[in-house]
């Protein structure tokens, strides 16, 4: 008898759905056992992504993990992109590379707003979209679009060999000695000895 409840037990807990690692209460964000209910970032690990999270933002550097917004409404956080519970909803951002989302027409926006509706998600002129989760993703750089990392990366290969001081002579403390515009645009690097 013991044995039949033990195993109805252990079924019961296998068809429950587990709750998503990551989710937005009432006083904050719950991170796996942590409520997170401060101002301040905290780097958290869970499954197998690392976040930084307030009290209202959550933000994703490492793999794909959903986020239950509520009871019945999750975003599926790819790496890159940070959600903000807001007063009045949520917004997703990235640090620059337009958002994407099936259905809805982003028109290269960097960063979005919706509410959440009975039906999905509302994100005012942009479109609505129906369901209990949606994903957004950071569009691909276009090879016409260059970072500044790209550029600082670009820039270190093809001046190896050059190095640039930041004043001209051989002290700063000459007038006239400074550096231009130009030089300092020029440069990548920069060391207190010149090298």
């Amino acid at each position: 008898m013991k044995l039949a409840i033990a195993a109805a037990f252990a079924a019961l807990l296998a068809a429950a759905p587990a709750a998503a690692p990551v989710r937005y209460e009432t006083h904050g964000i719950r991170v796996g056992d942590d409520l997170i209910s401060g101002a301040a970032l905290q780097l958290k690990a869970v499954d197998a992504t690392t976040l930084l999270v307030s009290a209202s933002a959550v933000e994703n550097l490492g793999a794909a993990v959903r986020v239950d917004l509520d009871a019945s409404h999750a975003v599926n956080l790819q790496p890159g992109l940070r959600l903000e519970r807001r007063a009045d909803g949520f917004t997703l951002a990235s640090h620059g590379p337009a958002l994407e989302a099936a259905g809805l027409a982003l028109n290269g926006a960097t960063s979005v707003a919706f509410t959440l509706t009975a039906k999905g998600f509302d994100f005012g002129p942009l479109g609505a979209l129906e369901g209990a989760s949606f994903t957004v993703t950071a569009a691909p750089a276009q090879d016409g679009i260059i970072s500044p990392e790209r550029r600082a990366a670009q820039m270190r290969g093809s001046r190896a060999a050059q190095k640039n001081r930041v004043f001209r002579g051989h002290s700063p403390l000459v007038p006239g000695a400074g550096a231009d515009r130009e030089i300092l645009a020029s440069l990548v690097e920069v060391s207190a000895t010149g090298n």
